[in-house]
């Protein structure tokens, strides 16, 4: 993410030529069902118990890392998140520290051991794709990139499926729409990004001199670009402020865009369609009682912390 040019380009290509084998509807649903089966009958948290564990399960299974201890990983995973926000304490820094030293000794201990016992994972891939190409990554930047791919596969699928429940329950004539036009469901995941996105901020550093709209950005300044008022343009949306799962066209910017666009933008976006699908199929009547909405304190990333639900 912090990285320009070759520096990022050289690793950014590496795991495209590497990630390349999308066909993984069948992992991502066998991982839904096990989560389905496991929920409580009538009342419980949709965040802890089905949209954090569903995206946590498919990418262990695509890196090929074990989820024995999923709660240890899924806390680090939301503690990593924090390396977005712009506006971070010494507090942050510290617990940002002790989550990255975990995770590194963790994602290091899986270099060492899938160079060892290679599998058909991801990572076991990356290693062996770095060896027959003499790509020439080091055991760092393997390491750094487990991390990376494993909580940015993680956290924001998490808050996108959470999110998506929460405003289907705040607009119900959206859901009963969805309900009976199954075939809104890709377009209504879209919206979801457009309309309260989980990546609302994103920091840059201006390379060039630019005026937008007579304000003059000098090179080298600063800039924090809000995504998620950009998503509500209304010179780019009508009714921009409106939820509409219908809407076309709808090029939102939660996936960015340039060289920087996410890497991983198929993944978030078919797991999401699918929890959602398989979600609203097992349960034909779903609320959302009232309840005060707490998210992660987390500027950059809007990711609500529980939302209890009701299927009975």
């Amino acid at each position: 993410l912090m990285l320009n040019d070759d520096q990022h380009l050289r690793i950014r290509n590496f795991i495209a030529k590497s990630w390349n084998n999308r066909e993984i509807d069948g992992l991502i649903q066998e991982n839904i069902n096990k989560v389905l089966k496991r929920l409580p009958e009538k009342t419980f948290d949709f965040v802890a118990e089905y949209a954090q564990p569903v995206p946590l399960l498919n990418i262990a299974d695509i890196l090929g890392v074990p989820v024995a201890d999923y709660q240890q990983l899924m806390a680090l995973g939301v503690a990593m998140t924090k390396t977005l926000d712009l506006y971070i304490s010494l507090k942050d820094m510290v617990m940002m520290n002790e989550a990255a030293s975990t995770f590194i000794d963790y994602f290091r201990e899986q270099v060492k051991l899938k160079h060892d016992h290679p599998d058909e994972g991801l990572l076991s891939r990356l290693i062996r794709k770095n060896r027959e190409d003499r790509a020439g990554l080091s055991e760092d930047e393997l390491v750094s990139i487990g991390i990376f791919l494993f909580t940015a596969g993680e956290e924001t699928s998490a808050g996108l499926v959470s999110n998506t429940l929460l405003h289907l329950a705040r607009h119900p004539d959206q859901l009963r729409a969805l309900r009976q036009h199954p075939e809104y469901l890709d377009p209504a995941i879209e919206e979801v990004l457009r309309y309260d996105s989980v990546v609302q901020l994103l920091g840059r550093v201006s390379k060039d001199d630019v005026v937008i709209r007579g304000k003059r950005i000098p090179a080298g300044a600063t800039v924090t670009l809000v995504v998620g008022s950009g998503n509500r343009d209304e010179d780019a949306f009508e009714q921009a402020d409106t939820f509409l799962i219908s809407r076309k066209p709808n090029r939102h910017l939660s996936f960015g865009t340039g060289v920087h666009y996410c890497l991983g933008d198929w993944l978030g976006r078919r797991q999401s369609q699918l929890a959602m699908r398989s979600f609203l199929e097992a349960y034909p009547r779903v609320t959302v009682p009232d309840q005060p909405l707490t998210w992660y304190k987390n500027l950059a990333v809007r990711r609500l912390n529980s939302l209890h639900v009701n299927v009975g």
